[in-house]
């Protein structure tokens, strides 16, 4: 399996990779994690900020190691990225960002979600912020004006709408809003993390409407989910269905391994549950890289 998995990353792309710099510790720096993904024969990765636009970061990192494709992208959080802003997102894609993701830490779910229960990194990050939730949905049940906009500029870019650490409903509004305004690429983030918890009826609904679930081996990984396996992840990929998955580490904590060696881990793990190498070709390659335009 490790040999076959070693095989299988070669070629892989991760769209959820946090590094250094960052307001936490970070395992690796952007070039250390452009050499390591090199180093492993990985096409290309996404590197993911909570705090700050990653798209410039990225294309320095991509002059040093011109083997790996390297893109970044913009959470929609207060304070640092503006929340709904679509000022903030213009420049973003002026930059060359790839993915705008909707809030994470500034999504109302999370935030009342890291009140009961926290896991890795995911409190610490907000901490001496104050809490500012970022609003995605009026109270009328529709998205916020602003967001159209967003949307509208996401769809003329042809990049991808990323729905963050939003709660289930709020993100079959957005999915719902999103195709209307000609969005083509849709990522659900990691709808097995517990602070989404979506159910697999719900991710083959958004499936069909052309949203792509993003797995992510974090999930069962970070401290606190020790209980949870990675058998998880594989039964949810087998009732969705390869074709409306990307399977992503969402690594770069101090605690996790390098992103490439734990993508090379989570293909192994997923070949041990019996997902089928083509499948794992099909979520680690041909996927994400429809989705990054390559």
């Amino acid at each position: 399996m490790k040999d076959l998995a070693r095989d299988l990353l070669r070629g892989a792309v991760d769209l959820h990779i946090h590094a250094a710099p960052d307001i936490v510790p970070r395992l690796l720096d952007d070039f250390r994690l452009a050499e390591a993904a090199r180093d492993a024969g990985m096409a290309a990765i996404v590197l993911k900020s909570h705090h700050m636009l990653t798209a410039d970061r990225a294309q320095i990192a991509q002059k040093v190691f011109p083997e790996v494709k390297l893109f970044g992208g913009l959470a929609l959080n207060l304070p640092a990225c503006g929340g709904l802003n679509p000022e903030a997102v213009k420049v973003a894609i002026r930059m060359g960002a790839k993915i705008i993701w909707l809030p994470t830490l500034s999504a109302a779910n999370h935030i009342a979600g890291i009140r009961t229960k926290v896991t890795g990194n995911l409190g610490v990050m907000s901490s001496g912020f104050k809490s500012q939730p970022v609003p995605v949905v009026s109270d009328d049940g529709v998205v916020r004006p602003e967001l159209v906009e967003i949307l509208e500029l996401i769809a003329q870019a042809d990049i991808v709408l990323a729905t963050g650490h939003l709660s289930v409903p709020e993100i079959k509004v957005v999915v719902n809003a999103a195709v209307a305004a000609g969005v083509r690429k849709i990522l659900v983030n990691h709808p097995e993390l517990w602070l989404i918890g979506m159910s697999v009826e719900d991710q083959r609904e958004l499936a069909a409407k052309g949203g792509v679930m993003e797995m992510c081996i974090r999930s069962v990984t970070a401290p606190g989910n020790e209980h949870r396996s990675p058998m998880l992840i594989a039964d949810q990929i087998r009732a969705v269905g390869a074709r409306s998955v990307v399977m992503a580490t969402d690594f770069g904590q101090v605690d996790s391994p390098p992103a490439p060696e734990g993508m090379r881990w989570y293909m192994a793990q997923m070949l041990e549950c019996g997902i089928p190498p083509e499948d794992i070709e099909l979520m680690t390659k041909v996927n994400p890289a429809k989705l990054l335009g390559l």
